[in-house]
């Protein structure tokens, strides 16, 4: 099991290292009054992470429920 983690998290590098390479092309971002000037790959990323970061705000009022509810369930069967 171990030794499929260390794997794992070599494949996911070595993807991440292969995408930045071939994305590596400086594009111009304009939004609003704001300009940037960057690669396109650290731009994609900056987007999936905001986009990552987004749907574990909006989890996590399911998260914290479910657990209160397992917590509650816990109690009542001690009880």
């Amino acid at each position: 099991m171990r030794y499929f983690r260390i794997i794992l998290i070599l494949l996911i590098a070595l993807v991440i290292v292969v995408f930045s390479v071939q994305n590596a092309e400086v594009v111009e971002v304009r939004f609003l009054s704001w300009r940037l000037e960057s690669s396109r790959a650290l731009i994609m990323l900056v987007c999936v992470g905001i986009g990552s970061l987004g749907t574990i705000i909006a989890l996590l009022p399911a998260i914290f429920s479910k657990r209160r509810k397992t917590k509650d369930d816990e109690h009542s069967y001690s009880n």
